[in-house]
């Protein structure tokens, strides 16, 4: 079943690299290369990623296909 989520909505890094297809070692790996999607870290141990963010880095992310 798909649930559509708030844009607002936040998500664990977990919920995150779930959402986005991949692991979270790659989420880290983005976060540190500063080339995956926006994140806040309210404290030093948690990260969240909102809903919008990660539509927004899906979309920069498609490419057309060359035909």
């Amino acid at each position: 079943m798909i649930v559509a989520l708030d844009p607002r909505t936040r998500l664990s890094e977990q919920e995150a690299a779930d959402y986005l297809g991949v692991s979270i070692h790659q989420l880290r790996k983005w976060r540190v290369q500063g080339t995956g999607p926006k994140f806040t870290k309210p404290n030093y141990r948690t990260i969240h990623y909102r809903v919008s963010w990660l539509e927004d880095y899906l979309a920069q992310e498609t490419r057309e296909p060359i035909i």
